[in-house]
């Protein structure tokens, strides 16, 4: 079993450095080949279950797979990315950093704007959801289709992360993550390595 985890393309506000959080815009041209090229990293890929967070750059980015591999698309609700509270559809310059300037990593952890969630509200949202998928697919293929807090979150719950990992990791946009077992591997996904043949790298997590 390998379950493969991508945050969908590019968005007009992720380019223009804005806090999406609940709300959303849509892809970019660079995000529809993002989208677009995900697609081709599955080929030779049996999948087994598409899974999508239900806000439309995760779900646009999405249909691109299902379109191409002729799979439904299964939307989650707790794959929705983080509530940002008063900090959605603000330029991030705008931004207290209080966050990062707190040496107390438990802190920057459980940090949160107001109205908005913090990463433990987000385990405490997904662990069901990590539980079912361990346990349904063993021997099948998931892709899971979301957004950067969330995924980081996924990865730490199937794989056993200290928060000090997840603290640390970047879920840049053109990035996919595959996870068998204890074993985490990423790839690009660009279109140089599309041309030169994807190749999945063991991650130092």
């Amino acid at each position: 079993m390998a379950i493969y985890i991508a945050r969908h393309g590019e968005t007009r506000w992720s380019s223009q450095n804005i806090v999406q959080g609940r709300k959303d815009s849509e892809l970019t041209k660079e995000g529809i080949q993002q989208a677009i090229l995900l697609s081709h990293f599955f080929y030779g890929i049996k999948v087994n279950a598409l899974f999508s967070s239900p806000l439309g750059r995760a779900y646009n980015t999405a249909k691109f797979i299902s379109g191409r591999h002729q799979i439904p698309i299964i939307l989650e609700d707790c794959l929705t990315e983080k509530c940002c509270g008063t900090a959605e559809g603000v330029h991030k310059s705008e931004l207290s950093r209080r966050s990062e300037k707190d040496s107390d990593k438990l802190s920057r952890y459980r940090f949160c704007y107001p109205g908005g969630e913090n990463y433990e509200d987000l385990e405490g949202r997904l662990q069901y959801f990590t539980d079912q998928i361990s346990r349904l697919y063993i021997k099948e293929n998931a892709v899971i289709v979301a957004h950067k807090a969330i995924n980081k979150i996924l990865i730490k719950l199937l794989c056993n992360l200290d928060i000090d990992k997840v603290l640390a990791m970047d879920v840049p946009n053109e990035y996919i993550y595959c996870i068998e077992g204890n074993k985490i591997c990423y790839s690009r996904i660009h279109e140089k390595e599309y041309k030169q043949g994807f190749v999945m790298k063991r991650s130092e997590l």
